[in-house]
Formats: C-alpha cells, sequence, structure tokens
C-alpha cells in the first residue's frame, strides 16, 4: 500500500528485479522491491479495498523526473558505478525513526554494521535506545537502498529484514563488497 503523501508511483526494471519508486511533493516517498499492489495494471486504488485513503488525490501511475532520476542512480548502483546517491527523500516517519535513518546513512558502502555497534554510536551521542526499538525503526523505513538498511546486520550477522527482503538486502551487501574491492 502506497502512503498517503505520494503523489505518483512507476515500476522500473533492473537487472536484478523490478523496483517501484513513489514520488512525493519534495522528493521520493517509498521504495518498494517489485511491484506495488496495482502498480502493474496501472491501477490508482493501491489500498485494495476500493476506498482510498489519500488526503488528495489518488496517485498516479506514472514516472516523474525524479523517479528517472533515482531509477538512474539506481541502475548505476548495481552496475558498481556510483556508491551514494543524490536524489532527494521526502520521508515521513517519528523523530526516532528519522534520527535512525540518519545514522544507517552514514555507514560506508561495501561495509556493515551490527545492530549493536549502531546502539554503541547512537550511545555515544546521547541517545540511548535498545535493539528492538532500532529494528523497528530500520523496519519502517520507507525508502531501502537510499537509506542503506541493508547493511545493518543482526547478531548472527545475517541482515535484517523479513522473508520478502532478506535475500535482496544480503544480495545487496555482496554487490557491494564486490565492487568495493575494486
Amino acid at each position: 500500500m502506497l502512503l498517503p503523501y505520494t503523489r505518483s508511483f512507476f515500476t522500473y526494471r533492473t537487472l536484478y528485479g523490478r523496483i517501484t519508486l513513489c514520488d512525493g511533493v519534495n522528493g521520493i516517498t517509498e521504495v518498494h522491491f517489485g511491484n506495488v499492489n496495482g502498480a502493474q495494471s496501472g491501477n490508482t486504488n493501491m489500498s485494495g479495498t476500493g476506498v482510498g485513503v489519500y488526503a488528495g488525490a489518488a496517485p498516479k501511475s506514472q514516472p516523474s523526473e525524479r523517479t528517472n532520476k533515482a531509477a538512474n542512480e539506481i541502475q548505476a548502483y548495481l552496475s558498481g558505478k556510483c556508491t551514494t546517491f543524490s536524489t532527494p527523500l521526502e520521508l515521513h516517519g517519528s523523530n526516532f525513526d528519522l534520527l535512525i535513518w540518519k545514522a544507517v546513512q552514514d555507514i560506508s558502502y561495501g561495509t556493515t554494521m551490527r545492530i549493536r555497534d549502531l546502539r554503541t554510536s547512537l550511545k555515544a551521542n546521547n541517545i540511548s535506545t535498545s535493539a528492538t526499538h532500532i529494528g523497528r525503526a530500520l523496519n519502517n523505513c520507507p525508502c531501502p537502498l537510499f537509506i542503506p538498511i541493508h547493511r545493518v546486520e543482526c547478531e548472527a550477522g545475517t541482515p535484517l529484514g523479513n522473508a520478502h527482503t532478506i535475500n535482496i538486502y544480503r544480495g545487496l551487501i555482496q554487490l557491494e563488497k564486490r565492487f568495493a574491492k575494486k
């Protein structure tokens, strides 16, 4: 389901599968691996219930200048030609979520950080939290890849994520490590 501040979305094909990028007023609002429910058919009712939850008009399935730029940056990233992104993001979350997402953006390309080490670095900046709260904030991240949550690992050394994303995150970090060695 798309967030209520998404104005348009478009699904792009990459060498590694489809990725749906959502655009808001000031930046990319969401990134989805695969199609968003209804995106392939062009259906703008993303909730699947027949009832829109949008303050204004339902988002349109159409590319924008910003989603095209983001898609080009993602293609460059996937081919090892780009290690950072410049496409603006329009992030909506709690102050705590935003703080965690900012900390994750500081993790270098091709490296990983255990959740306990992220917690320690936050604590050094007078931010006390638990691994559970960090994990929840990462799970709430609407823009994976642009916010490299795939670089955060659980204590067992595997990426955080659910059944749908864990293999994607594992693949992204392997890709980064391969290109970082060149």
